[in-house]
């Protein structure tokens, strides 16, 4: 398979009883793919068991049950509960206080709430917390500004929040 392979006449390759390569074109990758896709699916792995194939008829079809599990994003969103007094008080009036994502948007908060608690809140107030100018010792710095989210849900339900 040498460079000058492709300058060998046809006498040299007619007797090993098979055609120069490059008179024959090669085989695709999807060709190729699909080739070895049915190859290993012919063959079972060691210790499978041998389970029926899934249709389209015996996949879930209700969307919402698959968001409801795929809770993935939600964490990165919602950050932790903010427990102050002011936090504690409003959550009396139906009212939760968390630290958000500095991305997040209110209704990237609003479907984190709903993935989360399963709750649709009805209202959704963001506020970009500035950092404090702090010192430590002679040199003084500031603290990293953060964001924060006020959660109002419906009357009647309330959030879980204790685990979180």
């Amino acid at each position: 398979m040498g460079l000058l392979d492709r300058f060998k006449s046809k006498k040299d390759s007619f007797g090993k009883n098979k055609k120069p390569k490059h008179v024959v074109a090669p085989k695709s990758k999807g060709d190729q793919r699909e080739q070895q896709r049915r190859q290993f699916a012919a063959v079972p792995a060691a210790g499978a068991v041998d389970r029926p194939a899934v249709t389209k008829d015996d996949r879930p079809s209700d969307r919402r049950s698959k968001r409801s599990t795929d809770t993935g994003p939600a964490y990165r969103i919602l950050l932790r509960t903010v427990v102050t007094e002011k936090a504690t008080r409003l959550q009396t009036g139906g009212q939760y206080v968390f630290a958000v994502a500095p991305s997040a948007n209110k209704l990237e908060v609003s479907r984190a709430i709903h993935h989360l608690y399963g709750v649709r809140p009805t209202r959704v107030n963001i506020i970009n917390v500035g950092g404090k100018f702090t010192r430590y010792g002679r040199t003084s710095g500031r603290t990293k500004a953060w964001k924060k989210a006020v959660v109002t849900v419906p009357t009647g339900q309330k959030l879980d929040i204790s685990g979180a």
